[in-house]
């Protein structure tokens, strides 16, 4: 007996579910009954949301039926319809393979991989741009593809070499890249394992889509810089940009790099074409009113406004008080979260919170400039010895901070707080957050009382661990995080945006530092400029926490002897600098 309805396992058992008649076609053409689902899909083939997939199924009959060009007609039809489902372009391959059209199964492959790397699904796009590098060495594409998804897998010597691959394909046709890329694989050798007088590739021109080799030098930078190559990463970035000059993801990343080399002059200028870049997560806001580019501002009023994580917006507000020092009235727009806590620790400044429409206000004042927090670095010089920015520069509110002695009394064990993930919308989340249960332990450890500082969706896993003090139902803001920590000895955690506040407030703070560590943290070491009381706990390899954590647990067993647990009141009188 035929099911009523198709297998979970069916690409498209949702749709069928959610629309019987499409189901019924799905089950004729399952039976076998190729006429009568072809009907059936003809009959619904105009209603909205159905036109894609009836063309696909439609292709799958007429390859069925051995008429492969039209197969492949009509799923391309599916794909220009709706260009992010991978199956159809499994099948126009396929099709295309059949019809005797191999360079054309070979892009449909190609695609293929890049929507896989688009979702983003690394791991399945190395695969498919690994079927195609095994049927075409030289399909330049590909190489590139395949060592940019191995990079985000962090595989990044066979990442680079890949990447380099590509760069001798292009430097085929392109002497000046062949060049370079020579040189790179000479410097690298060692690393790259590559033997004496290595032919990486056979002879012959590349294939496939021979475009924008820019993209290998500046994904090949990054891994580089990443691995501890800095020099080679530097001269990989520069070319990136020197090839193609209006590159923004390549300044993105050169800035990057540079920031973290300590070169402040030109890496934050390179940080100004985040704008320009199509991927970057926040968006460039329409405002009508000039941008602050290093005017006067004595009896000027300036909008600032956050940008990025609030890390980043902890991390730099202290520069808006050396607008303030040039005689400007600051508005200081930030996210709601952040709004409280910035009020009370900034009264010179006005704050307000951030609409809900990037490019509205809802400041009522009359503006003369506006700029983004990030670009206050560049406009107003930042040098490396400007660090850091200010010391206990974050306070919580009076009010707040008495409500949370009262929760939290002097006395007893020191108390220290934990953090384990970040927002998962972060780029790099994967690599920074960790599990609560990486942190067992340090919470054996019975010399401490624990408190969770975790909000979010990562904080449901503390019901696993009793003896950790849940501290997520206060916390509504940053004001009453802040408070929190003013009534804690330590707080240890993953690079998130309550260790940059705990280290704003003057708190010890101990990070576990992933590899490779985000720019701020580059240089190795257990100290920051950038926060005085912050200790670095470093992987020395990438995704090895258990290293990390063992050293943090050694560490702790003898930071407390004979303690009694006294805190703060976090509503001391030191100032920014």
């Amino acid at each position: 007996m035929t099911s009523q309805t198709p297998p979970s396992s069916h690409p498209f058992a949702a749709l069928a579910e959610a629309v019987p008649a499409f189901g019924a076609a799905v089950r004729r053409h399952d039976a076998g009954d190729l006429p009568g689902a072809r009907a059936a899909y003809l009959d619904l083939i105009d209603q909205p949301g159905l036109t894609a997939v009836c063309l696909h199924q439609l292709g799958l009959i007429a390859a069925a039926r051995g008429d492969n060009p039209r197969a492949a007609e009509l799923f391309r039809r599916a794909i220009r319809l709706e260009p992010q489902q991978p199956l159809a372009y499994h099948n126009l391959r396929a099709a295309l393979e059949r019809a005797g059209d191999p360079a054309g199964a070979m892009a449909a492959l190609v695609d293929l991989g890049c929507i896989l790397y688009n979702q983003p699904d690394f791991g399945q796009a190395a695969g498919v741009f690994r079927q195609v590098i095994g049927r075409d060495p030289l399909n330049y594409a590909a190489h590139v593809n395949l060592g940019t998804a191995l990079a985000w897998l962090g595989e990044n010597r066979e990442a680079a070499h890949h990447l380099l691959l590509g760069m001798e394909l292009y430097g085929r046709l392109v002497r000046e890249v062949g060049n370079f890329a020579r040189m790179i694989e000479e410097r690298l050798a060692g690393w790259l394992d590559l033997p004496p007088g290595h032919d990486l590739l056979p002879p012959g021109l590349p294939s496939g889509a021979i475009e924008k080799v820019e993209d290998a030098l500046t994904t090949l930078g990054k891994l580089l810089n990443d691995a501890g190559h800095g020099d080679t990463a530097m001269l990989c970035l520069r070319k990136s940009v020197e090839m193609a000059p209006g590159f923004a993801l390549g300044h993105w990343n050169l800035s990057l790099a540079l920031l973290a080399s300590d070169d402040f002059e030109q890496g934050w200028r390179e940080y100004e074409w985040r704008w320009h870049w199509d991927r970057f997560p926040e968006p460039r806001r329409l405002l009508p009113l000039p941008l602050w580019r290093g005017e006067p501002l004595e009896g000027k009023r300036i909008l600032v406004w956050a940008e990025q994580g609030f890390g980043d917006a902890i991390h730099f507000a202290p520069l808006v008080l050396r607008l303030r020092q040039q005689g400007a009235e600051v508005v200081f727009e930030v996210p709601v979260p952040l709004a409280r806590l910035f009020r009370h620790s900034f009264p010179d400044v006005t704050v307000i919170e951030r609409p809900d429409n990037p490019h509205g206000l809802t400041c009522d004042a009359a503006l003369d400039f506006v700029v983004p927090l990030m670009s206050l670095p560049h406009r107003l010089g930042l040098r490396p010895e400007d660090r850091p920015l200010g010391e206990s520069y974050l306070r919580p509110c009076p009010d707040d901070a008495a409500a949370w002695a009262a929760r939290l009394p002097d006395g007893g064990k020191p108390r220290v707080g934990i953090v384990w993930a970040g927002r998962p919308q972060h780029a790099d989340d994967a690599r920074r957050s960790i599990s609560i249960d990486r942190f067992r332990p340090l919470v054996a450890l019975d010399t401490v009382r624990w408190h969770s500082l975790q909000v979010g969706p990562a904080q449901t896993a503390l019901a696993r661990f009793p003896e950790v003090d849940d501290l997520s139902p206060h916390l509504k803001d940053f004001a009453d995080t802040a408070a929190a920590i003013s009534r804690l000895d330590l707080v240890i955690g993953v690079d998130t945006s309550v260790i940059h506040l705990a280290a704003a407030m003057g708190k010890p703070v101990w990070q576990m530092a992933r590899e490779p560590a985000d720019w701020r943290w580059s240089g190795g070491g257990e100290s920051s400029p950038w926060y005085p009381r912050m200790r670095i706990f470093r992987q020395n390899k990438a995704g090895d926490w258990k290293a990390v954590v063992a050293e943090v647990a050694a560490a702790l067993a003898g930071q407390f002897p004979g303690h009694a647990g006294a805190a703060d009141d976090g509503d001391d009188d030191s100032k920014s600098r």
